[in-house]
């Protein structure tokens, strides 16, 4: 049990966020409190200060977009695949920067995606970003592709 230092309640440890400043490892208030403070700092900063913070912010992507999309790309690749942006780079040379489905090249200002297996997270190649969100509308489903090309060929 602890005792959180803005409202005096005894509480248990649970109840108090990890600080590994504090020598038991602990936030001298308890969670409540402190997003009880959190709130109120940001509404008070909601309208002076918020602008200056967004405007600091916006400078700095502007100033500094290699670092932003570096990291952000390289986390996003890791996070969701596993791979990093040099596995990814390796994939596309193999495919000779094409999409592997509609064969569209790189050097088209397209957007290429990683493609991956929904159910096993496999991934299966690098795709133009219409091909990857194609798949994604007919769910990965085979019988829906058929019934896409049937329709079509009906219709033509």
């Amino acid at each position: 049990m602890k005792t959180c230092t803005k409202c005096f309640i005894k509480k248990p440890l649970t109840e108090f966020y990890k600080n590994k400043k504090h020598s038991d490892g602990l936030r001298s208030d308890c969670k409540i409190c402190t997003k009880k403070h959190c709130l109120d700092f940001y509404n008070k900063i909601k309208d002076s200060n918020r602008a200056y913070f967004r405007d600091r912010a916006r400078k700095w992507r502007k100033n500094n977009p290699e670092k932003v999309l570096k990291q952000s790309h390289k986390a996003n690749l890791k996070h969701r695949y596993g791979i990093t942006p040099e596995e990814r780079h390796r994939m596309l040379e193999q495919q000779d920067h094409r999409c592997k489905i509609c064969g569209i090249h790189e050097s088209n200002k397209n957007k290429f995606n990683v493609d991956h297996d929904h159910k096993t997270g496999q991934i299966r190649g690098i795709l133009c970003r219409n091909c990857n969100q194609g798949l994604g509308f007919f769910k990965d489903d085979i019988s829906l592709f058929v019934k896409a090309v049937t329709y079509l060929k009906e219709n033509m």
